[in-house]
């Protein structure tokens, strides 16, 4: 079986929905929900229409990061927002079983099943980030995160970095910023 590469489309922070059992945790929060801190402005069609260019599967969910974050790993600090951390180890694992667990293993299926056919995985977390942040403007419009210790990763975000600034010049495309490649999420 010749190995030939595809992508495979994920979408952590696409939505701000809070299901009906967590919504007394945001009463009188609304502005938080529909802030970048609720979810990932403008990525979600984004992300889907990639995928579609792409022929990619995708992977997209729409509760908010505020309730538990799919971007992060069990244990770590960011896993719960302020707005949920207080909840008791119960509900926890509650909102874990029905909408951390489920959607993390949704992308390991989809990865399994295209290196089953003999496929070697691109797997692209999509996000958008705000352009300020604790006051700081960050400068750079893509940023495009990768672990510098995988050779194939860093060739691929090279490439990707001379394409995208061929096409729009005008767009400031970093690698690694704003944030490490290396850091807790996803992908890693």
């Amino acid at each position: 079986m010749t190995e030939t590469s595809t992508f495979l489309i994920s979408c952590e922070h696409g939505g701000n929905r809070v299901p009906a059992r967590w919504r007394p945790l945001f009463a009188g929060h609304e502005k938080v929900l529909q802030s970048h801190r609720g979810y990932d402005l403008g990525i979600l069609p984004f992300a889907r229409r990639l995928a579609a260019e792409l022929g990619a599967p995708i992977v997209t969910a729409e509760v908010t990061r505020l309730l538990v974050d799919l971007n992060r790993s069990p244990g770590t600090p960011g896993l719960f927002s302020e707005f949920s951390h207080s909840l008791s180890p119960p509900e926890k694992e509650e909102i874990l079983r029905h909408y951390y667990h489920p959607y993390r293993q949704t992308v390991k299926e989809k990865a399994a099943e295209l290196i089953a056919v003999g496929k070697r995985v691109i797997h692209l977390s999509i996000h958008s980030f705000t352009p300020q942040l604790h006051g700081k403007v960050r400068n750079a419009d893509i940023g495009l995160l990768y672990d510098p210790a995988r050779p194939l990763e860093k060739a691929f975000c090279l490439r990707w970095q001379k394409a995208l600034k061929s096409r729009a010049p005008q767009m400031r495309v970093r690698r690694n910023y704003p944030y490490r490649g290396i850091g807790d999420g996803q992908v890693t």
